[in-house]
């Protein structure tokens, strides 16, 4: 049975995929948009939107969760001071997912995901 079983796990120990996914919402979050794998995307969105969740409450507690969520402090910075005003009155839904063609060496389903432009009016 699979109860309690919702993490994906992508073929990788637990201290290498929370590496391989901090990286990731991090280059994200610097970037504000990245290619990857649809197994790798599908894992790192609900981490970076629960970073900018945290990043919008504005607490210092809520600040240090953020910097201990993301690789560097400059994209923390990013988070606390451009993020969460631009998503200020956003509930959830700060990434937009594209499918891609798949990739040409292993066939594998690419997307890209990019955060969203601009807060919801």
């Amino acid at each position: 049975m699979r109860h309690g079983d919702k993490t994906i796990k992508l073929n990788r120990a637990p201290s290498h995929r929370d590496a391989m996914l901090k990286n990731l919402a991090s280059s994200l979050i610097k970037h504000e948009s990245i290619t990857t794998t649809e197994a790798k995307a599908k894992a790192v969105v609900p981490i970076v939107e629960r970073i900018i969740t945290n990043a919008k409450k504005g607490t210092l507690a809520s600040e240090r969760q953020v910097e201990s969520m993301v690789m560097t402090k400059d994209v923390a910075k990013k988070v606390i001071n451009v993020l969460s005003p631009r998503y200020g009155k956003r509930e959830g839904g700060y990434i937009v997912k594209h499918r891609l063609a798949r990739r040409k060496g292993d066939n594998t389903r690419m997307m890209k995901i990019s955060l969203i432009e601009e807060s919801k009016k």
